[in-house]
This record gives structure tokens, C-alpha cells and sequence, in this order.
């Protein structure tokens, strides 16, 4: 007999929220963009329904981009790096967010921790073959929670800084409501986006058909 997963712990598949996301760019232009997210773990597909200021919807999936307008006509469709498991909402459906996964990554090891007072900074090193790509993840918790991310480059250079500054409890699921992330340029100026959720849901069983969006072949 096979037992459910349930009995051996919660096994979450879905996620769904309201988001805003606010960008300045380097040349301090900014952006707001407002609309609805879900993420199916089963599917591997990742759709932005926008709101605003243009109504679109983004899908992502495997290693395409679909941008579709109101009446699901194709706007334009391009390569981006792998979507996979490694991404922010499996991570957090997977409750790994903690560590952004990296303890799964083969190819990453703790190369130090640091405490100051109640945080705790953990270095992810990639071996070898790595280091000509990738530089060090600094992981920092606070209680067993994730508050910051910096990553760095092969020559050490921070590239990107990530706070998680607010999380609520839904479903059992500690969620980050309120992502700043700031991108460091080669060219010395900076790129700021601050991501934020509202009314999330985990493991809805409606809109089958959002979760699954049609992709043309």
C-alpha cells in the first residue's frame, strides 16, 4: 500500500499571490508593475498575470519566455536561463528557502559561519570547477529564517544583495512578504527592485487552467 505523502510531512505544489514590484533602474527611472503570480511545482511553469501598468501575462517554462496580451495572442517569446527547482517559490513550497537551497547544490560547501548576536552568516563556496564562474553565497539567518543574500562573483566582487525583511505564516509555510534586492553594475552604478506579496494562497485547487497555462507548440 502507498501511504500519502501528507503522512510523512506537508507536501506543498502550489502558490499563488498578489505582487507589486517597484525598480529603479541606473539611470533612476523607476518602474511599478502589479498583477497576480502562481507557481505549480507539478507543471514547472511560472506565470505573471499583470494588472498593470500593461494588461499581459508573462509565462516561464523550462528555458522560454512567453509574453501573451489580453486576447492570448503571442507579444513575443525568447530564450532565458533554466527555470528549475532552484527557483525562489520552489524553494520556499520546498520550505528551503532558509538556506536558498544551496545545501542540496553538490557543488557548494560551508567555507565559514559568523554569529553577530542573534544572526547567523553562513559562506557557500562552489568547488572547484566553479570558481572560474561563481563566486561565494553569504547566507544570513536570523532564528532559522532567511533575512539577506549576497552573492559574488569569481572575483569576489558583489554582483547582488537580497533582504527579506518580512515574512507571515500561511499554511504552515514561513513566507517572505517584502524582497529588496539591489544589483551591483560592472560600471559602478546600481539597480534597485523591491518585491512585495499580498493575500498568498498555498496549494489552491482552483484556476487549473492559470497554473497550467496553454503554451502554443
Amino acid at each position: 500500500m502507498v501511504l500519502p505523502k501528507s503522512l510523512f510531512g506537508q507536501y506543498y505544489f502550489r502558490v499563488k499571490a498578489d505582487f507589486s514590484i517597484k525598480e529603479k533602474n541606473a539611470e533612476g527611472q523607476q518602474q511599478l508593475v502589479l498583477g497576480k503570480v502562481y507557481f505549480d511545482k507539478n507543471t514547472d511553469k511560472l506565470i505573471y498575470d499583470i494588472a498593470f501598468p500593461e494588461r499581459e501575462t508573462w509565462v516561464i517554462h523550462d528555458t522560454m519566455l512567453y509574453k501573451f496580451g489580453p486576447d492570448k495572442n503571442v507579444l513575443e517569446k525568447k530564450a532565458v536561463p533554466n527555470f528549475s527547482s532552484h527557483s525562489f517559490f520552489s524553494l520556499l513550497l520546498a520550505n528551503k528557502l532558509k538556506t536558498f537551497g544551496l545545501e542540496d547544490q553538490n557543488n557548494y560547501s560551508i567555507s565559514d559561519v559568523e554569529t553577530d548576536q542573534n544572526l547567523v552568516i553562513t559562506t557557500w563556496s562552489p568547488g572547484a570547477q566553479l570558481k572560474k564562474v561563481f563566486g561565494d553565497v553569504l547566507v544570513a539567518q536570523r532564528n532559522k529564517q532567511l533575512t539577506g543574500l549576497v552573492i559574488k562573483n569569481a572575483e569576489g566582487r558583489v554582483v547582488s544583495k537580497q533582504n527579506f525583511d518580512v515574512y507571515e505564516i500561511v499554511s504552515g509555510l514561513h513566507c517572505p512578504t517584502e524582497l529588496t534586492q539591489v544589483n551591483f553594475i560592472s560600471d559602478g552604478t546600481k539597480t534597485y527592485k523591491v518585491t512585495n506579496f499580498e493575500n498568498i494562497v498555498i496549494d489552491d485547487l482552483e484556476e487549473d487552467a492559470m497554473y497550467d497555462y496553454l503554451l502554443p507548440r
